[in-house]
C-alpha cells in the first residue's frame, strides 16, 4: 500500500483508491508500477506499507517520468508477448489433441494456461484482468493457481512418461507429490497463507527433482522422448533455485533475475513441445519397425512354406515312383505265377 500525504488538506490519500477522473495525478496502477507525479521545485511525502505472505525481497526504484514510461512499456510489451506465446501454444496443442487424441496434450494445455495466469498475477496484472482487490489476489488467487499449475505438471508428466506402466508398483509414491500440493491447498482454504506459500515452494522443488530423476532413468532405459522433458525440468529446477535465492537475498534482484521465470517458461514450452513431437515420432518409428518386422517375418514364413512345399512335393514324387515300381514288380510276379 502506498499513501500520499496531501499537505494542503492534511489528508492521507491511498493510491489504490484514487480515482483518475478526480485526481489525474494519481493513476491507478498494478502491483509492479505506481505512478506519482512530482512537479519541478516541489516535494511530496510518500508512505509505503508492505505486508507479504511469502518471504522475499521487494525492490524499490524511483525514476523520472521518461524512465518510468520506458520501463512500463517494456514490461507491458514483454508480458504481452509472453501471453501471446501462451495463447498460441495452448491453441496449437489443443488442435493436436483433437487430431492425435493423446491425453498428454490436454494436460499440457492445462499446464500452459496455469503457467500464463500465474505469471500474469505474479507480475501485478491481476487488478487489470481480474479483480481490483490485491489482498484477495495475493492471498488466494495466486497460491490456488500455483497449486493448479503443480497438479497440471504432475498429470502431464505421468501421462507423457507413462509412469503408471513404467514405474509399476512404485507409481504409488508419485501420489506423495499430489499430496504436498493438496496440503498447500487446504492451508489456503483455512487461511494459513504463509505456510501455503512455503509448502508450494517446497513442493515445486521436490517435484522438479523427482521428475528430473525419473526422466533421466527412463532416458537411460531407452525412452528417447524423455530427453527434452528432462532438459525442460532441469531448467525448471534451476529457475526455482534462482528464484528462491533471489527472494532470500543471495542473488541480486535485477531485470534478468526478475524476469527469469518468463524466460525459462518460454524455453520450457519449446522443449516440452519438442518432447511431445518426439513422442509421436518415437511411437511412429516403433510402429514402422513393428510393421517392417512383421513384413520380414511374413516373407520368411512364405519362404519356409515354399521350401516345405518343394520338399513335400519331392517326397511325394519319390514315394509315388517307388509305389509304381513296386506295383510293376508285383504285376510281373503275378504274371509269372
Amino acid at each position: 500500500d502506498l499513501y500520499l500525504a496531501d499537505s494542503p488538506n492534511g489528508k492521507m490519500i491511498h493510491f489504490s483508491s484514487a480515482v483518475p477522473d478526480r485526481d489525474s495525478k494519481l493513476l491507478k496502477q498494478n502491483n509492479t508500477f505506481i505512478n506519482c507525479i512530482i512537479l519541478p521545485d516541489s516535494t511530496r511525502t510518500l508512505y509505503l506499507r508492505i505486508k507479504s505472505n511469502a518471504s522475499g525481497t521487494v525492490p524499490i526504484e524511483v525514476n523520472s517520468a521518461n524512465t518510468y514510461f520506458k520501463n512500463a512499456d517494456y514490461e507491458n510489451l514483454m508480458v504481452g508477448g509472453f501471453i501471446g506465446i501462451v495463447l498460441v501454444m495452448a491453441l496449437y496443442n489443443l488442435v493436436l489433441f483433437v487430431m492425435v487424441g493423446d491425453k498428454s496434450y490436454v494436460y499440457y494445455v492445462a499446464y500452459i494456461i496455469f503457467l500464463g495466469i500465474s505469471q500474469v498475477l505474479l507480475r501485478g496484472y491481476g487488478v487489470n484482468f481480474f479483480i481490483s482487490e490485491k489482498t484477495l489476489i495475493n492471498s488466494y488467487f495466486i497460491p490456488v493457481i500455483r497449486v493448479c499449475f503443480g497438479y497440471s505438471v504432475l498429470l502431464f508428466a505421468a501421462e507423457f512418461l507413462q509412469l503408471k506402466s513404467k514405474l509399476g508398483s512404485y507409481f504409488r509414491y508419485y501420489y506423495i507429490l499430489f499430496g504436498l500440493y493438496t496440503v498447500a491447498l487446504l492451508a489456503i482454504i483455512i487461511g494459513k497463507i504463509p505456510f501455503a506459500y512455503d509448502l508450494i515452494t517446497i513442493s515445486a522443488s521436490f517435484m522438479s527433482i523427482a521428475l528430473l530423476s525419473i526422466g533421466s532413468v527412463l532416458y537411460v532405459k531407452g525412452y528417447k522422448p524423455a530427453k527434452y522433458f528432462m532438459i525442460g525440468f532441469g531448467l525448471f529446477f534451476i529457475t526455482v533455485l534462482i528464484s528462491i535465492a533471489r527472494n532470500r537475498g543471495f542473488i541480486v534482484h535485477n531485470s534478468f533475475t526478475a524476469n527469469i521465470i518468463i524466460y525459462s517458461s518460454i524455453l520450457q514450452l519449446i522443449l516440452f513441445s519438442i518432447s511431445l513431437a518426439e513422442k509421436i515420432n518415437f511411437y511412429r518409428r516403433q510402429t514402422t519397425e513393428t510393421q517392417l518386422l512383421s513384413l520380414t517375418i511374413a516373407k520368411e514364413n512364405k519362404k519356409l512354406i515354399t521350401q516345405q512345399n518343394i520338399l513335400l512335393e519331392t517326397e511325394v514324387n519319390a514315394r509315388t515312383n517307388q509305389l509304381i515300381k513296386t506295383n510293376q514288380e508285383l504285376s510281373t510276379i503275378i504274371e509269372n505265377l
